[in-house]
């Protein structure tokens, strides 16, 4: 079931679909702002997902369905990708469909498909992240860190320099850790470089790059960190690289290569592995243009490497399966700038070899990103069959009133404890509260009250009294 709050938190597409909608029905706006009972500004503000009052939104859009005959549910029942982003990252970029249409290849249709959050081919996807210069998941919305745009950042439309905002590149990260005489040189955005002086003074820091590379830093172990504007001049006496990437290549080209590369081996159609001849024609000139050795550039997306204190590095080939304990230490890292539990990490590599490495002893790890939150959040502290989470549901809302009225004006045990603060601050102004989990067993009934008990790493474990249907209203797959 989907309500009011659901549709704020997915106006953009609700906006695109609505658009559909009354397209479909061949109104005029001018019927549809008479027949609803609103003026034309707000009709538009609404089907351009530009109302950021939860209020006047609710007020608004309530009159629309009202008009149209359709419930939330209704809606939203026809949305596979609720928070796609594609429409907000096309703003962005000063484009306009049809421009996108003609860069892509696909109908106007087509596109207006993707951004109202319908279920299209991946091969579809790819070609429009490829075009608006980001991953698949960055058109989804459903990426853990930060969208990156393979395009200069005063290119990208004036927005905030926030997670939630697509990032082009800023600069290089250069980095010496200890044990190592030269820098390492990695392309960041703005939001990143953000992060890098935040997180400064904690003991790890999780930095995603523009190279598809993540890095987990052991602060202690760092002997210095430069960031280096890309109107920069080459710096001296700091062994600079200038073949580093400026992130140029866009992420769908790292999230396609392993497809892209079977293709070329075994032949077949680009279809058959989710390939348009278009994104096929693009990879090709990218690995041109940019000398690329195809074999190398397979095999650093599937590996990482662990930089030891000592000076010594070591490259593991990564599993498909990533490790709780390496997913766990992600998450915690990147949010918390800490180990919570112990410091020995589990990488599994693609021959079945499980290595345990103590962090403790580590100056840099660099690993692809996961593709999506859910790489991070259906591993860390997940793994059983009744496990759900509720994004922007009734345990989502449940947990904030705790939070801000605890009963009988007591200070609430669990509302008043960092760890509620912490994830307050940081993921109750998400659209998805991703890191939220909540278990029962066994899996309770729709009309059934019970206790939910929340996992996360902050939390370890705490039970809050919820309506059941919250706690199974959204099954992780």
């Amino acid at each position: 079931m989907y309500d009011m709050n659901d549709l704020f938190n997915s106006r953009d597409v609700v906006g695109c679909k609505l658009n559909q909608i009354i397209g479909s029905h061949k109104y005029t706006k001018s019927n549809v702002c008479t027949g609803a009972g609103i003026s034309r500004p707000t009709l538009d503000k609404l089907l351009n997902g530009e109302v950021t009052n939860k209020t006047n939104f609710e007020k608004h859009i309530s009159k629309l369905l009202a008009f149209l005959s359709l419930t939330p549910s209704e809606l939203m029942g026809g949305i596979a990708n609720p928070f796609t982003d594609s429409k907000m990252l096309r703003d962005a970029l000063h484009l306009d469909l049809q421009q996108l249409s003609q860069r892509c290849g696909l109908s106007i249709d087509e596109l207006q498909n993707i951004e109202a959050g319908e279920d299209v081919p991946l091969a579809e996807l790819r070609d429009v992240a490829y075009c608006l210069g980001t991953g698949v998941t960055g058109v989804l919305g459903d990426g853990y860190f930060q969208t990156p745009v393979s395009s200069m950042d005063y290119f990208v439309k004036n927005v905030p320099t926030t997670i939630h905002s697509p990032g082009g590149f800023w600069g290089h990260l250069g980095i010496i850790v200890q044990g190592q005489p030269k820098y390492l040189w990695f392309p960041i955005t703005a939001y990143t470089r953000q992060l890098v002086y935040k997180n400064s003074t904690e003991k790890y820091m999780a930095i995603p790059c523009m190279d598809n590379s993540l890095l987990l830093i052991n602060c202690d172990k760092i002997e210095e960190l430069v960031l280096l504007d890309e109107a920069c001049g080459s710096p001296v006496d700091m062994d600079w690289d200038s073949t580093v990437s400026e992130g140029e290549i866009p992420a769908v080209v790292y999230e396609a290569f392993d497809d892209y590369m079977t293709y070329k081996d075994v032949g077949d159609t680009p279809s058959h592995y989710d390939l348009s001849a278009l994104l096929v024609g693009a990879i090709d000139h990218i690995i041109d243009i940019c000398k690329i050795d195809s074999e190398a550039f397979a095999s650093k997306l599937n590996t990482a490497t662990i930089i030891f204190s000592n000076g010594r590095i070591q490259h593991l080939s990564l599993s498909y399966d990533v490790s709780d304990s390496l997913a766990t230490a992600v998450q915690q890292i990147y949010e918390m700038g800490e180990l919570l539990d112990n410091s020995i990490v589990t990488i599994k590599a693609c021959d079945e070899v499980e290595t345990l490495i103590n962090f403790k002893n580590i100056s840099m790890i660099s690993l692809p990103p996961p593709e999506s939150a859910d790489d991070i959040c259906c591993h860390a502290g997940a793994g059983h069959s009744g496990v759900w989470y509720a994004p922007n549901h009734q345990l989502f809302r449940c947990l904030q009133r705790n939070r801000r009225t605890p009963a009988a004006g007591k200070r609430n045990a669990l509302s008043d404890t960092p760890a509620v603060r912490i994830l307050h601050n940081r993921f109750f102004h998400k659209k998805k509260p991703h890191l939220l989990r909540c278990v029962k067993y066994p899996p309770p009934g729709p009309k059934d009250n019970c206790s939910v008990l929340l996992k996360h790493p902050l939390l370890q474990q705490k039970d809050i009294p919820v309506p059941a249907a919250a706690a199974c209203a959204c099954p992780l797959k």
